[in-house]
């Protein structure tokens, strides 16, 4: 396929994918960490008084990168969930057309374009794009952005843009460094010729410099003697557990069922079940794509044995460094307590699909097994389909669980109208969207601590709380009956003046005033 009608067929497949991202953007309702830009682009009054150092870093493993290029968009395009989730997905298929780019160094034009569509596939890539609530996406726009510059040359100018992308990656997140390690490391272990010989060049100082001008603010930060918690290693057997099991299941999207959305598996959603024609949703999304990843290494390892043609080996190489470069990503996530949940594997996607697909190529090349492979990769896709079809399913049906809930909206407006002088937030969760959608207008706080909740409870003036309804499942347990207690105690009458529904009718939120 000639190079021309390639790059259009990328693009095609590219723009579909956008389609589905893009497919009902504003459902469910803005989840906290999506949008915790929100407490630096509109800060309490105490944290505005706070010295310029502080607001560098939203926190101190995640910087302010995002909250600065939402500020230059949201004023143009407003405080919706579409303005949140519309940038980050175009992002994201910036970053498909630099994967195609880099596999598209390695195989052919037609396998360049089944490996992206392998890529774009994934449920988790696709979904933890629309709902960057990771943050993730611009961690792997930074990671393949520098891959796809030191893939076009060993000149300085490249290695100082590769490295200001890296540095800007650690910026935006500090678990950025489990992909920086795993990727250099697995350039040394899978292409050391090619490493030795761009080191001689003297393109290292100038992707170091530029790594250390990308990362700046957080060098700054620490400098200024704020640091953040000390890394625990992972002795939890029970958690380890948990983790490989995530990265089992993570391959077919199973792990984000039943957290964005309601699920009709839930006792209490299965009387309505799914439609006939989604019935096969749970082969797409059972994990089995695990057996394929196992079936694929072993073939690796028997083609890494034969050896063969130089385009097979081309694609043995990279189908090795994909699996070095996840493996080593893993065992960092493994063994560090708090780390390894899903927004953290979704770092490494589709990386895994990739390696499957070179794993695929190498075989094609050696001209066996043509027909079974088609099938699988048929069946492959189509896997990958219906799990995200599930997803949009139950996201369309059930709507979106409590951190997610749309009622959310209806909840910022009412606010609005009410107008009162503070709204004070049971659970930090509901206090960032709101801060958000109102564009900081509404004087918003969220309070964990009960000696925090029994000073704003004593304080005068027109205020009002919002929390979860009782049966609700929130984030903080029992916030409202510590809210309750907390005003009994202080011999004060609590008023329910409100509840908010989602859009399936279910009462969410209560809003209450106190007397």
């Amino acid at each position: 396929m000639r190079n021309g009608r390639t790059g259009w067929a990328a693009a095609g497949i590219i723009g579909l994918w956008v389609a589905a991202a893009t497919w009902r953007l504003g459902w469910p309702g803005l989840q906290f960490d999506e949008v915790l830009f929100a407490v630096w682009l509109y800060p309490t009054e105490q944290a505005a008084r706070a010295p310029w150092i502080d607001r560098l870093m939203l926190m101190p493993y995640m910087g302010a990168l995002k909250a600065w290029i939402y500020g230059l968009w949201l004023p143009a395009a407003g405080n919706t969930a579409w303005a949140v989730r519309l940038p980050m997905v175009v992002l994201a298929a910036a970053t498909l057309g630099l994967i195609f780019g880099a596999v598209r160094r390695a195989v052919p034009g037609r396998a360049a374009l089944v490996l992206l569509a392998l890529a774009a596939g994934d449920p988790l890539y696709l979904l933890t794009s629309r709902y960057d609530w990771g943050p993730v996406v611009l961690q792997r726009l930074c990671l393949w952005g520098a891959l796809g510059v030191l893939l076009g040359g060993r000149s300085a100018p490249r290695a100082l843009l590769a490295g200001l992308l890296a540095g800007v990656g650690l910026f935006d997140k500090l678990s950025f460094h489990w992909l920086l390690l795993a990727a250099v490391a697995t350039a040394a272990l899978v292409y050391p010729r090619e490493l030795w010989v761009r080191a001689k060049s003297g393109a290292p100082a100038a992707g170091l410099g530029g790594f250390l001008l990308g990362s700046w603010p957080v060098w700054l930060y620490r400098w200024a003697g704020r640091r953040s918690e000390p890394v625990t290693l992972e002795t939890d057997w029970g958690a380890l557990e948990g983790k490989l099991s995530l990265v089992r299941n993570a391959l077919s999207g199973e792990p984000l069922n039943g957290w964005i959305a309601h699920s009709y598996l839930e006792p209490e959603m299965q009387e309505l079940g799914p439609p006939a024609w989604l019935a096969f949703s749970d082969w797409g999304a059972s994990g089995w794509l695990g057996w394929v990843a196992a079936v694929s290494l072993a073939a690796l390892a028997a083609l890494w044995l034969r050896r063969g043609e130089a385009g097979a080996l081309r694609c043995e190489r990279a189908a090795a460094a994909c699996v070095i470069f996840c493996a080593l990503a893993a065992a960092q996530m493994m063994a560090v307590q708090g780390a390894g949940y899903l927004h953290h594997w979704a770092l490494v996607a589709p990386v895994p699909q990739l390696g499957m697909g070179f794993v695929g190529m190498a075989l094609w090349e050696r001209r066996r097994w043509r027909g079974w492979l088609l099938g699988l990769l048929a069946s492959v896709l189509a896997a990958q389909g219906l799990a995200l079809a599930r997803q949009y399913y139950a996201i369309a049906e059930y709507g979106g669980r409590p951190a997610w809930s749309e009622a959310i909206f209806p909840l910022a407006e009412e606010l609005r109208e009410r107008a009162p002088e503070h709204v004070v937030a049971l659970d930090w969760g509901i206090e960032v969207p709101l801060r958000l959608l109102s564009a900081g207008r509404l004087p918003t706080l969220a309070v964990s601590r009960d000696e925090d909740l029994r000073h704003w409870l004593a304080e005068p003036g027109d205020r009002l709380f919002v929390g979860y309804l009782p049966g609700v499942p929130d984030l903080f347990e029992a916030a409202e009956p510590r809210f309750a207690a907390a005003a009994g105690e202080l011999g004060l009458t609590v008023e329910e003046v409100g509840r908010v529904r989602d859009r399936q009718g279910r009462e969410i939120f209560g809003v209450w005033r106190v007397r």
